[in-house]
């Protein structure tokens, strides 16, 4: 669901996954997607969470940052798939950089 900010972006937040540690096939580890403009946040990165954008349709080739919450396994786990995708998964190969903030 979208909402309209005062720039006037229209900004969304897709939960991409809210699951546990413990596996679960209905549910991955914690990720979420803010899109707004051509920013493209990725909030945790969670195991499995790169091929549920996938998945879903979500634009995970453009995500400009990424944004960690804290260093807990099943909210970072598939960072180094991320950054692996991000680097080999495209044709032509990305050149833009991504933003990594955290603790």
């Amino acid at each position: 669901m979208g909402a309209r900010d005062p720039d006037g972006l229209n900004t969304r937040l897709t939960v991409v996954g809210c699951g546990t540690a413990a596996p679960d096939p209905e549910r991955v580890c914690s990720g979420y997607l803010v899109e707004a403009g051509q920013t493209r946040l990725l909030l945790d990165c969670g195991p499995g969470i790169v091929h549920s954008l996938a998945r879903h349709g979500l634009p995970w080739q453009r995500v400009t940052h990424l944004a960690l919450s804290h260093f807990h396994t099943d909210h970072i786990g598939d960072v180094p798939g991320l950054l692996f995708a991000l680097q080999y998964g495209m044709y032509p190969a990305r050149e833009q950089p991504l933003t990594i903030v955290g603790p």
